[in-house]
C-alpha cells in the first residue's frame, strides 16, 4: 500500500526501487547499457504519457539518462524544478531523487555532458520518446534537434527502441498505483456531482466548468483542462472554441446536452469520466444514443469482466454495437491508461460535411492501434462509448481496472446519460 497523509495517498521508496528494478530488466532484455527517456513536451503540467515522471516521481518534463549500474539522472528545464525539489525536502516531503541526480539542461549538450561523466560514450542506449505515441504524437515526442544531436556526437554508440516494453510494463498497475488512481476517480466523480449541480438553463458553459475545477483541486487533485461541447447538434470535442479564440461563454439552453470528457489527475495519475448531461426536452435522437452507449458500456465491461485476451477483440465487440445501431463513434470507445492501445474513431462512411475538408473523407476514421495488446489484471481503461446519430452526439463512461477476479469499476455517475429539468 502507498504511504498516506490522511484521505490523500503518495507513492512509496518501495515502488520506486520496483520501477527502476523493471526498467533494469528491459535494460537485460533488450541488452542495452542505459535508457534515454526523453518526458513529455513542453514540461507539461499534465503527464500524458509520463514516460520521465515514471522514473522519477518528480515534476514531468525532464529528459532522463538511467544507466543500467547506476541511478536515473534527470535533465530539466531551468533552475526552477531544482528549487522545487529543494523546498519540498526541507519540508519533509519523500523524494525519488537526491539533489545529485538533477542536472540543468534538457539539451543535448546536456544530457552528452551526463554521459561522457557516465563513461557512456560507446554505450547501447534503449531510447523511449522515438516510438508511436497514439493518438497525439504518431511519430514520438523526442525532439529532433536534441535527438539528433546525441547521435551525430557519438557514432561509436548504438542506439534502438525500447518504448513499447516499457510502455507495456508501465500498463499493468501495482497495488499503490492502484491507490492513486481510485484517488483520481473519485475526484472525478466529484468533478461530475459539480457539473450536474450547475448545469441549468441560462447558466453559461463556464459557469459549470468553473464549478468542476474547483471541485477538482478542492479534492487535492488537478483538472489543467477539460473538453466541453454543447447545443442540441454539436458533434465537436475539444475546449469551448472561446479558450481558442476569444468571444465569451456561453447561454445554455433548453434541449442542450453538455457533454464532458474530464481528466482529474490526482498526483499525476490521470483517469477519465466522460459525462453527458441533457439539459430540459432534448432531441429523440438524444434518447437513442443513450441507450446504445449504455449498451456498448456493458458490453465492454463485461468482455473485459469475462476475460477477452487482447485489447482488439474488447474494442471490436464494443463498435460492433454503435455500428449495429447505425450510428458511429467519434472518440475512442475505450483506451488504456496511460495511451497504450487505442480504439478506433470517425465516420465509417463519409459524412456529408466531410466533403468540405479535403482528404478528410476516406481517411476520417482512424484505426485501432494496439489491438494485439494482451490484456493482464492491473489494466486500466477508460471505457468511453460514443454514439453519433446525425449530429447529435451522447458520451458516456469512466475508468475502469480489470483484476484477478474480474473488474474494478471506479467510475459510476458518468456511465449513463443524467438528465436535469431546471
Amino acid at each position: 500500500m502507498p504511504a498516506s497523509d490522511g484521505d490523500f495517498p503518495f507513492l512509496s521508496l518501495d515502488e520506486r526501487d520496483r520501477r527502476w528494478e523493471v526498467a533494469r530488466t528491459i535494460m537485460d532484455q533488450h541488452e542495452v547499457d542505459a535508457l534515454l527517456v526523453f518526458g513529455d513536451r513542453d514540461g507539461a503540467g499534465s503527464a500524458l504519457w509520463g514516460t520521465d515522471h515514471w522514473l522519477t516521481n518528480h515534476e514531468v518534463g525532464s529528459y532522463v539518462v538511467f544507466p543500467r549500474d547506476g541511478v536515473p539522472i534527470a535533465h530539466v528545464w531551468s533552475i526552477n524544478p531544482l528549487v522545487d525539489h529543494m523546498e519540498s525536502v526541507e519540508r519533509g516531503e519523500l523524494s525519488w531523487l537526491s539533489a545529485d541526480q538533477f542536472r540543468l539542461g534538457r539539451t543535448a549538450e546536456g544530457m552528452l555532458r551526463t554521459i561522457d561523466e557516465l563513461k557512456l560514450t560507446q554505450a547501447r542506449f534503449g531510447v523511449v520518446g522515438i516510438e508511436r505515441m497514439a493518438p497525439f504524437f504518431p511519430d514520438g515526442i523526442a525532439p529532433w534537434r536534441t535527438y539528433q544531436g546525441i547521435l551525430d556526437a557519438l557514432p561509436r554508440a548504438s542506439f534502438s527502441s525500447v518504448g513499447e516494453a516499457y510502455g507495456k510494463a508501465r500498463l499493468s498497475r501495482s497495488a499503490e498505483e492502484l491507490e492513486m488512481l481510485r484517488k483520481s476517480a473519485a475526484t472525478g466523480e466529484k468533478m461530475c456531482e459539480a457539473a450536474i449541480e450547475a448545469a441549468q438553463v441560462g447558466a453559461t458553459d463556464a459557469d459549470v466548468l468553473a464549478a468542476l475545477t474547483s471541485a477538482a483541486i478542492r479534492d487535492g487533485s488537478w483538472a489543467h483542462w477539460t473538453i466541453l461541447s454543447a447545443g442540441d447538434e454539436d458533434i465537436s470535442w475539444g475546449a469551448p472554441m472561446w479558450v481558442h479564440r476569444g468571444g465569451g461563454p456561453r447561454k445554455i439552453l433548453n434541449g442542450w446536452v453538455l457533454r464532458f470528457e474530464l481528466f482529474p489527475f490526482y498526483g499525476l495519475y490521470e483517469t477519465q469520466q466522460q459525462l453527458s448531461i441533457a439539459v430540459g426536452d432534448v432531441h429523440p435522437d438524444i434518447a437513442r444514443a443513450a441507450e446504445v452507449v449504455e449498451r456498448a458500456y456493458e458490453t465492454g465491461v463485461q468482455a473485459l469482466r469475462s476475460g477477452f485476451p487482447t485489447f482488439g477483440e474488447v474494442e471490436t465487440a464494443m463498435t460492433a454495437v454503435i455500428k449495429d445501431a447505425g450510428g458511429w463513434n467519434s472518440t475512442p470507445n475505450i483506451h488504456t491508461l496511460p495511451h497504450g492501445a487505442i480504439g478506433s474513431m470517425g465516420p465509417f462512411e463519409p459524412q456529408d460535411w466531410t466533403k468540405a475538408y479535403p482528404d478528410s473523407g476516406e481517411r476520417s476514421r482512424n484505426p485501432t492501434g494496439g489491438g494485439d495488446l494482451e490484456l493482464v489484471p492491473g489494466m486500466i481503461y477508460a471505457v468511453q462509448p460514443n454514439c453519433v446519430f446525425g449530429r447529435r452526439r451522447v458520451n458516456i463512461g469512466g475508468t475502469v481496472v480489470s483484476t484477478a477476479d474480474g473488474v474494478e469499476e471506479l467510475n459510476h455517475i458518468p456511465n449513463k446519460l443524467i438528465h436535469v429539468d431546471r
